[in-house]
């Protein structure tokens, strides 16, 4: 799973930045992948 941190942050005064946009395509990650762990 991929993280992409930029759009939301927060400000120097603690409150929240609003995200301008949503997460495009290359933004949100892959599938999951299932290991197997012996």
């Amino acid at each position: 799973m991929a993280w992409h941190g930029g759009l939301k942050k927060r400000k120097k005064t603690g409150g929240k930045k609003r995200a301008y946009r949503s997460k495009r395509l290359h933004e949100q990650g892959n599938h999951p992948m299932e290991t197997f762990l012996n």
